[in-house]
């Protein structure tokens, strides 16, 4: 056997060294948990859910954010990015968002596998989906003098709401804020 690296132990770390392009794997109960592998241009850390019957909303895994700032409730888990299975024979994942504090952690944004997205909501409904218990809005805030609009579009036409800056306007357009609006003055 060839010597190509060496695991090291101290009292407050363990230091794993590979001196050739080998992904470096973690096993527990002779089952591949983990792996890291640094052999291409980028490392790609595999976590490895060992469960071959995995069931419809059951997490795949969890990569958890631990934080260990003494004062106040600072030690533990103040994030975490959760892979949750979303259908029993498809082989497919959604991904959860979960920030908050130690004890207390809220899933804020949802990733679906059918394209939607949930903000405040684990369940997206449509593509976007917000939920908030005070105030669910949305803020367009454009850093230069310009337009700032929403624009539905489909294979046929565009459809702008929003705020013309080149007439101080609040329009409602077919195309773009050029042709005939429906307008709401600011003043």
């Amino acid at each position: 056997t060839e010597s190509i690296g060496y695991l090291y132990a101290t009292s407050n770390h363990l230091e794993m060294v590979a001196s050739i392009d080998v992904p470096i794997k973690f096993f527990t109960n002779n089952n591949l948990r983990a792996s890291i592998d640094g052999s291409g241009t980028r490392p790609i850390l595999t976590l490895n859910n060992t469960d071959t019957s995995l069931g419809e909303d059951q997490v795949i895994g969890d990569i958890d954010f631990y934080q260990n700032d003494p004062s106040g409730n600072g030690v533990g888990v103040v994030s975490r990015i959760r892979s949750v299975n979303e259908s029993s024979f498809k082989g497919q994942a959604g991904l959860s968002f979960f920030t908050g504090e130690v004890g207390s952690l809220n899933e804020i944004l949802t990733l679906t596998t059918n394209n939607r997205v949930g903000i405040g909501e684990s369940d997206p409904q449509r593509i976007l989906h917000l939920v908030d218990d005070s105030v669910a809005a949305i803020r367009l805030e454009n850093s230069s003098e310009a337009d700032s609009f929403i624009e539905f579009k489909n294979p046929s036409d565009n459809f702008r709401v929003g705020f013309d800056d080149s007439d101080d306007v609040f329009k409602i357009a077919v195309t773009n804020f050029n042709d005939d609006s429906f307008v709401v003055n600011t003043s």
